[in-house]
Parts: C-alpha cells; structure tokens; sequence
C-alpha cells in the first residue's frame, strides 16, 4: 500500500555513532514525491534539534515525529517550515479547569483569522488574549 506522503531526514542533529541521515518512510512510501515540499525538524522536549529533513504529498507535519522521531529518539515537538506544530485533544480541553473550578467553554461562533502560532505569539506579547 502507498502512502500519500514521503519523508525523509537529511540532517542528524543527535551525535550518535550511527547517522539516519537517509532514513525515510513510511514503508513503502512513493518516493518520487516531490509536491508539497516542505521542511520539517524535530525536538526532544528540552528543545534540542535532533533531526532535519523534508516531508512531500499530502500530510498534517507531525508524520516524521509519529513514523520516526518518537520511537527512535523519544522527540516530542515537530516544526514545518519554522512553525511549531502543536496538538491538543478535546478530551484535554474540556477536561480542564481553571483555578475558580470553572470549565473551558467553545464559542461556537468563532472565526479564526490567523494561525494558533501567531495567537500565541500576540497573547505573549499582549500578556493577554486579545481576541
């Protein structure tokens, strides 16, 4: 069976021995792939970089970490590109509570009009949520 997407590591940021500078998948990946080219790099969870590569086809960015990067070498955090890819289940999310015990609650009628990424970095910056 052929997957919709290829990925492959061009760089091993992790000092062993061995290199997986050419490690690819999944298995039986089409290799030919080349649409949708974009870069991908992979971090443990004190953010150190320990792998590089590129990813093609049709995919959501966390295959390399998912396929390769947790297993292997127990990373926790992909970025695309230069942006933090970032994962949360709705489980989590309406399991929470604030410090008053109340829940989260979903505005159902809210439109983003930017990434989660940028949100981020304005709420930082605002030391707020401002939308």
């Amino acid at each position: 069976m052929t997957s919709e997407y290829y990925w492959t590591i061009t760089k091993d940021r992790t000092g062993d021995f061995h290199s997986s500078v050419g490690v690819h998948g999944p298995r039986g990946a089409d290799i030919t792939l080349r649409d949708n080219a974009t870069r991908w790099s992979a971090y443990d969870a004190d953010g150190e970089c320990y792998y590089e590569g590129m990813i093609y086809g049709d995919f959501t960015g966390f295959e390399p970490l998912d396929d390769f990067c947790m297993p292997d070498s127990g990373c926790t955090d992909i970025k695309n590109d230069g942006e933090w890819l970032y994962s949360v289940s709705l489980e989590e999310i309406t399991s929470a509570t604030g410090p008053l015990g109340l829940k989260i609650e979903r505005d159902k009628f809210f439109k983003a009009n930017k990434t989660l990424a940028e949100y981020a970095d304005e709420a930082r910056a605002k030391g707020r949520i401002a939308d």
